[in-house]
């Protein structure tokens, strides 16, 4: 177990990042890997998802069901088919998505 400040403690095995003190983290049985390309494919794939999730309105309905209203005709959003949809800034995703 490991304590995180105020934060209840944990049962952390695996961290993934390159801003970790790697000595003290070993010491507290830590693994710290620096794995840059690791998510690539997942990141890429969330994207497309909230891309998709806005067209639709999922966001807005999901706070309109957690207010118990039903209002289902106000969040039916926009068919993408047919239409062109753009995403800038995909940095090493890209290699996702070719």
């Amino acid at each position: 177990m490991i304590g995180l400040g105020d934060q209840e403690e944990t049962d952390i095995k695996l961290i993934q990042s390159t801003l970790i003190d790697v000595e003290e983290a070993t010491k507290l049985g830590i693994v710290v890997i620096n794995s840059p390309s690791g998510n690539i494919g997942a990141a890429a794939e969330h994207t497309i998802a909230l891309l998709m999730s806005m067209a639709r309105k999922i966001p807005e309905g999901c706070a309109s069901l957690k207010d118990g209203k039903w209002e289902r005709s106000k969040f039916v959003g926009v068919e993408v088919k047919g239409k062109i949809l753009g995403i800038i800034g995909l940095g090493k995703g890209m290699a996702s998505c070719n």
